[in-house]
Formats: C-alpha cells, structure tokens, sequence
C-alpha cells in the first residue's frame, strides 16, 4: 500500500538546515522492506565528508529496548524471572532504601527508586557500586528513568547468559535479524566506520532556533561503551530491519505473550514508549554527539529510523515521516510534557530566597555527558537547567539539601566548600561540580 510512497526530502533538508546537527540517516520500512533509505548532510564538518547509509550513528538508549529483549529470552528459557529481588542474581548490589527488594521488574520500568546516573564511572559495576553511597527511593512508588537501572539489567544479562555483553547481543539479536552491519559495543576498533558526533558550543548558552550556523558545532570526546543502557551503533537500514521485527512482535526471538508482557507501559520492559495517543510504539536515544528515534506504527505496518550526528529532534522526524507516510496530521501529541512547564506550574518553594541568591550561578565537571548545570533564582523561584538546558523542579527538603525532580524523584543536590559566603562546590547524585560562574541572580 505504501511501497510507491515518495518521502518528500525537501523537508528533511530544511530540518537539516534549521537544526544543530551536520546530518541526518532516514529510514521508513513496512512489514516486508524499507522503501526509503537515505543521508544528508555531512559525517564530518571539518573534512566535508558526505554522510553515507553506510556511516554508523550510536543510537544511545534504543539499545535498552535489546537489553530487554534479550531478557526476554531468558523469561521464556526460565532462566530469568523479573519478579525476584535482583540480588538473588548479584548478590554484591547494595541499594540503601531500608532493604526493600529490588526486582528486575522495577529495573525494567524504571519504578527501583534509584538515580537516572551521572555517568562518571567508566564501568557499569562501578555505576552500580556506587548506589550503596547514593540516596533511593522504595520501590514501585514512581517511575523515575535510570540509565544506572539498565547498566545493572546489562549485568544481570551477562551472568545469567556467563558471556560479554557483546557476545549475547550478537548471537541472541543481531545475528538472528541479519543485521550484519549494527556494532553491539563501541570500541577503538571501529572507530573509522563512525560519523563524527557533534554538539553546539558554547555549551551554557540556549541553543539558538532554528540553528542556522554550522561553524558553532564542536566535535566530541570519543568514548568506548559496552553497558546494557546503551551501546549499540548501527545503520539506517540496519535500524529499519529492528523496526520490522518489532513490527513482528520480535517473533521468534521471543513468544506472543511475553511480547505483551514487553510492550505495555507497566510490563516487562519500559523499553518501549506508546507514542500518539498509543498507536505507536517506539524509543528514542542519545548519545555524546549522536542521536537517534525508533518508531512503528503496527496498525498501519510501518516504521520510521532516524539518525543523527548532532542533537537536532529525531523523535519528532520520525514521528512526521510516518504522518507524510500515512497521511496523519503533523502534531505533537504523544510527547512528553516539557520540564521547564512542569516547574513553573508546580510554583511552591520551600526556603529562604535570600539564601538561595548565594548558590546562583554555573556547576562545571570535567564529565563530558552532563558538562554542567545552572542555579538560578527569578521571582522568588529557585530554578535547576540541566546540561541541555531543560528545567527541572527543584524543592529544598531541609536546610542545604534539595530534591531535583518530580516526587518520586531520588535526586539529591547539596553545596559545599564555603567561602566567602558562596558555595564552590555542589555534589549532584554523588558527582561533584564546581562553580565556575559566582554570579548573583539578576546580574
């Protein structure tokens, strides 16, 4: 029904134009084969190397959506059930939250009561590790997204299945789907084959919109990752084969019944959001410089990748390329409400805003995945903007000691290093930063 379809590319060169990215790999596919595959743009600014369906993109948290499945397999095999504490399968995991059992359900949906995770350890054991120092929530009580809790499900993969990571990846999906040309990990090894990952600079001012000026993108750190929050690197085609699988019900990677399990919100695996009202389905990811969105739409057979090497919206691609496809109305619906909204309207703060005026100002660390923050105070209101410059709530639940989030939120951010009457250091989730901006508010 749609194999004569004509993407208009038009509109992908002006998104392209407009947005903070050297380039974009688009893929839409039915049940049976993708009819669009294509690049535009450049894989490195600096060389003017045109991107390539070939170029491998990282597709960031997509890759929890194969964690998952690949647990998945294991509930089938019964070799792994999500309802035991997670301890019963590493028994070295210490949680603090009063020793109430964390299961592999709770990891799966986001609901264990622990951080989203600063990504400052180089491994997921050490992430993992870590928790023991960290505050948490009791489980079950919120969802609260933590790439921590997959790193852990990556390790519980690993010593059901006593291989790497890499290896379980390759042999239980990859090798299966024929995706021959998706990387399961990230590794010096490949490096060549990779388009370069950008982001805009300077990095503490808003991202102009639309972004116009290419020469104020920067290349980033490159790092190798093996961690089942995340690691993967494919291909716009190699991506649109994992669409039709999901498309499939990952049939016979796994039976009907524990793709049921998987796909609702409260199931076996928050691996995959209902989009548009929950006629899609689908997982978008991010990475340092890389971006990327899975999204298909089962009741009309379709599915649409988009990858980019540079933080433009793939997401919102994805989604308007299966409604030129379908002939749907463009829209937002379906999309999470923005953070910034989400503070303003909640309004009440606790605390001294003459003491809040002394923490304004900008949180650095040397970690290239969460550079810095900012603290703010305007009209009496203490605001928190992330690295990407989204707000998040912030709520001061005793003297020096604030909640970052909704909630059910674990996050905890405290000052320290006084001089002088101003803190010169914050300690975010157990990670430290260091103010490099004493600015008060207002000035």
């Amino acid at each position: 029904m749609y194999s004569n379809m004509t993407i208009p590319e038009s509109e992908i060169h002006r998104i392209l134009a407009e947005s903070p990215t050297p380039g974009i790999s688009v893929a839409v596919t039915g049940r049976e084969r993708a009819f669009h595959v294509a690049s535009y743009g450049y894989a490195q600014l600096e060389s003017q190397t045109a991107l390539t369906p070939e170029h491998l993109i990282q597709v960031g948290s997509i890759g929890k959506t194969f964690t998952a499945l690949a647990l998945m397999q294991l509930l089938d095999e019964g070799r792994f059930d999500p309802g035991l504490p997670v301890i019963e399968y590493l028994p070295w995991l210490d949680i603090p939250n009063g020793g109430l059992p964390v299961t592999g359900r709770h990891l799966l949906t986001h609901t264990a009561g622990i951080v989203m995770g600063t990504e400052e350890g180089i491994s997921a054991q050490a992430e993992a590790w870590a928790l023991r120092h960290l505050h948490a929530n009791p489980p079950g009580i919120g969802f609260h997204y933590s790439n921590t809790g997959y790193k852990i499900l990556g390790l519980l993969l690993e010593a059901l299945d006593d291989r790497p990571y890499a290896g379980i990846i390759r042999s239980r999906i990859l090798d299966p789907l024929g995706m021959t040309a998706t990387i399961p990990v990230i590794t010096n090894a490949d490096r060549s084959r990779y388009a370069e990952g950008y982001i805009p600079f300077p990095d503490d001012e808003p991202v102009p919109v639309p972004f116009t000026d290419k020469s104020r993108l920067a290349p980033v750190p490159w790092l190798e990752m093996n961690t089942g929050d995340g690691c993967l690197a494919s291909t716009p085609g190699d991506m649109a084969i994992f669409a039709r699988a999901l498309l499939a019900g990952f049939a016979p990677l796994i039976r009907p019944e524990t793709f049921e399990q998987m796909r609702v919100p409260d199931g076996y695996g928050y691996a995959l959001n209902t989009l548009k009202g929950g006629s899609r389905l689908g997982h978008a990811g991010s990475m340092l410089g890389h971006f990327a969105s899975l999204i298909v739409q089962p009741d009309a057979g379709l599915g649409a990748v988009v990858l980019m090497n540079g933080p433009g919206k793939p997401e919102m691609l994805a989604n308007r390329l299966l409604d030129l496809v379908t002939g749907a109305p463009a829209g937002a619906e379906g999309e999470a409400p923005e953070p910034a909204a989400e503070a303003r309207q909640k309004g009440d703060r606790t605390g001294d805003p003459h003491d809040w005026d002394a923490l304004t100002g900008v949180y650095r660390t040397h970690n290239p995945w969460y550079s810095h923050f900012r603290i703010a105070v305007e009209d009496g209101r203490l605001r928190f903007l992330d690295a990407f410059h989204e707000e998040e709530p912030i709520i001061e639940l005793e003297p020096g000691l604030f909640r970052v989030g909704g909630e059910s939120s674990p996050e905890r951010l405290h000052f320290e290093m006084w001089i002088d009457g101003i803190p010169h250091r914050a300690v975010y989730s157990g990670a430290a930063y260091y103010r490099t901006s004493a600015k008060r508010s207002g000035t």
